[in-house]
């Protein structure tokens, strides 16, 4: 059952798409790892795939972008960033980042347009 609030991420998540970006640039994390080498190796992935899935509603063309953004396709990032600026007229959402790591959640939530 899905309702006219339901988001993606109450449906799916791109489990998948995040373990392969591991292996990119975009979503390696390897910056972030010469620094703090403790953390996961795919920080920047999986920021982007929960700000993504929790904005956008459930819709097919929408997982692909998502997948297709994680993999570091700045046209799929731009083009979710159209679809958060459409579904939010009155103004940007606001992301919420209660463990306030390293700021990768709210540097994924400002390139698709939250604040």
């Amino acid at each position: 059952m899905t309702t006219a609030n339901q988001r993606i991420i109450d449906a799916w998540f791109p489990c998948v798409a995040v373990d392969e970006a591991c292996g990119n640039p975009a979503g390696s994390g390897k910056n972030e790892k010469a620094i703090f080498t403790w953390f996961a190796s795919r920080p920047i992935a999986q920021a982007r795939a929960a700000v993504a899935t929790a904005l956008l509603p459930d819709r097919p063309e929408t997982r692909h972008l998502i997948d297709s953004s994680i993999g570091g396709d700045h046209g799929a990032i731009e083009k979710l960033a159209d679809m958060v600026g459409s579904l939010y007229p009155q103004g940007r959402p606001v992301i919420l980042d209660a463990f306030s790591g390293r700021g990768i959640i709210p540097l994924e939530a400002a390139r698709l347009g939250a604040i």
